[in-house]
């Protein structure tokens, strides 16, 4: 297993096989998206430190590929095939405005979600690394996937989290 640090957040990569092969309309291997740059923001999320709630480290900006929101919002769920992107990014406290604000730094990691109800977790996750091209999928019941379905507000997304297609989700658990 490998593992990325991705400002105080390790993230678990554990390596495909077999497994990936298995899929059933998600690729094992996903080329990062090239239009990206215009996937609609959803929202975002600010997590904090571990060792000090009150202190900002990374901001996760969530996208969603046009075609795909389109359905989701005429229809209320997500179509097969449909494509979301995390960017997570370290923060750092820029002092140089009055108050301070909290300010993204360069992408860390890049995690896509691609919603396959063909298979057991009816999604599948791609990480990919600083600088990376292509990203191979992570094995079904994967700690993302788990996470997801467990806790996820709309067919195993956080779109309560997300004012663009709260309205959409159901309410959230504790």
């Amino acid at each position: 297993m490998d593992t990325i640090r991705s400002n105080s957040v390790w993230i678990a990569i554990v390596a495909t096989g077999a497994g990936a092969a298995a899929l059933a309309g998600a690729p094992a291997e996903l080329a990062r998206p090239a239009d990206l740059d215009r996937w609609i923001t959803l929202g975002s999320t600010v997590r904090t430190s571990k060792e000090d709630p009150a202190t900002a480290s990374q901001l996760r900006h969530v996208r969603m590929e046009p075609k795909a929101l389109d359905v989701l919002l005429t229809t209320g769920s997500y179509p097969d095939g449909a494509r979301l992107a995390a960017s997570f990014h370290p923060l750092s406290l820029d002092k140089s405005h009055d108050p301070p604000l909290w300010a993204s730094q360069p992408e860390s990691v890049l995690a896509v979600e691609i919603i396959d109800r063909g298979v057991a977790d009816g999604r599948v996750f791609y990480l990919f690394t600083r600088g990376a091209t292509t990203a191979r999928a992570m094995p079904q019941g994967n700690d993302c996937a788990a996470c997801h379905n467990e806790r996820g507000t709309l067919d195993g997304t956080f779109a309560d989290l997300y004012p663009l297609v709260a309205k959409l989700a159901k309410p959230a658990t504790p």
